[in-house]
């Protein structure tokens, strides 16, 4: 199946982000580690014959060199905030610190190569070992160890690496920077009508070479993105029968994975894989050929946010109301990304969304007088009727 790896020019996905020309350059991958609090202990996690602990210089405060943050491309943590970062319940952490720490380089060879890929996956514990190390030895805190009770594995590391990127498929449709990215004029991005996931994670890249000498430094500025929404037809590739995309693997550019790649879009994207699948089966159709308006009856049945608001939580008795007026074109902007439904509607808003209705003026009035001043879920209620009665 075909599909796209690294980096796209802008000449091929029309960024005005992407670099000139293409290359294989993908994010980091990293082997996680979760971490306990045992105050009083002397074992420290042994380094490996290629431990340097200058490598992990700057990575906090305590070890530093430099405290010109513009020269380190990174805010440089004390030990309270990095260790609070990722902190879980009872004295609990997730070792994933983006600033020169387990980040591990990834090359196209973990992904071609069976053999080199186990390769470099040892070497990626080895690094967020020798990191551990770093923490019990060099930043004096020998109280934080790995925990090996959470992961049922011979190295108590967890059964898979956190890979943030991967193959990305070519689906039938390609998300690109302008879906995330709302235009100077709006705040949000285009509406998606046929969403079936949603983010709100900004364009969040990993890569080792971010922290080089300034002359040999990746640069790759991207721009400031808003919640978003995931149209179904990247989850389909392109010719392609009966395979579904799902996580890393969806029909994005290099530049989009960055935001689409966090876990709890990733979940929501694996339901509506699951939901499409199923569809696809029952009724005996190629997935190509089920009504997205099929698959996204289910996820707002089942509580999935396909239009995002950060105040409107599924237990709401309206929620899927709201929601599906959203993607009909019925929704609220406002900087915070918020429906706020029990703010009063003011007569303007009112006007702006009976537009879109053929009424009488005697009910348009009455409708307006009713709702002036009331609560917007009541004026959502009533929005719904009149789109579900078809004016």
């Amino acid at each position: 199946m075909p599909f796209r790896f690294g980096r796209e020019s802008t000449f091929e996905s029309g960024e005005p982000s992407a670099p000139h020309d293409p290359d294989e350059i993908i994010q980091d991958l990293t082997y996680c580690a979760i971490l306990k609090k045992e105050p009083g202990n002397t074992k420290i996690v042994p380094a490996s014959e290629n431990y340097d602990p200058e490598r992990f210089i700057n990575s906090t405060a305590l070890h530093a060199n430099s405290k010109n943050e513009e020269y380190l491309n990174h805010k440089l943590h004390d030990w309270d905030s990095f260790i609070s970062y990722a902190a879980l319940p009872g004295n609990k952490y997730l070792l994933n610190w983006p600033f020169r720490a387990n980040d591990y380089p990834t090359t196209r060879e973990l992904y071609d190569d069976f053999e080199k890929r186990e390769w470099h996956l040892e070497k990626a514990k080895e690094l967020t070992r020798d990191y551990v190390h770093y923490i019990q030895t060099k930043l004096g805190h020998p109280e934080w160890v790995i925990d090996e009770s959470v992961y049922d594995t011979p190295d108590h590391f967890p059964p898979m690496p956190y890979v943030r990127e991967s193959r990305r498929g070519i689906g039938n449709h390609y998300m690109r920077e302008w879906d995330v990215v709302p235009d100077e004029y709006t705040l949000r991005p285009p509406l998606v009508s046929d969403s079936i996931a949603v983010g709100d994670y900004f364009l969040d890249h990993h890569h080792s070479h971010f922290f080089l000498e300034p002359e040999e430094r990746l640069i790759e500025p991207l721009p400031e993105n808003a919640p978003f929404q995931i149209p179904m037809d990247c989850l389909i590739p392109a010719g392609v029968n009966g395979l579904l995309l799902a996580e890393k693997s969806i029909s994005v550019s290099h530049i989009v994975n960055g935001c689409t790649r966090l876990q709890p879009c990733v979940m929501l994207i694996g339901q509506a894989v699951g939901a499409l699948a199923a569809l696809a089966i029952k009724k005996e159709r190629r997935p190509v050929d089920i009504a997205v308006e099929e698959v996204q009856d289910v996820l707002l049945n089942a509580g999935c946010q396909l239009f995002p608001y950060k105040d409107l939580w599924n237990t709401h008795p309206q929620f899927a109301k709201i929601q599906e007026l959203a993607l009909a074109g019925f929704y609220v902007v406002k900087d915070d990304y918020t429906f706020q439904g029990e703010e009063p509607v003011r007569r303007e808003e009112i006007e702006a969304y009976l537009e879109a209705f053929e009424m009488d003026s005697d009910e348009y009035n009455e409708i307006v007088d009713l709702h002036e001043g009331k609560p917007r879920y009541e004026l959502f209620d009533t929005l719904y009727n009149l789109y579900k009665a078809g004016y």
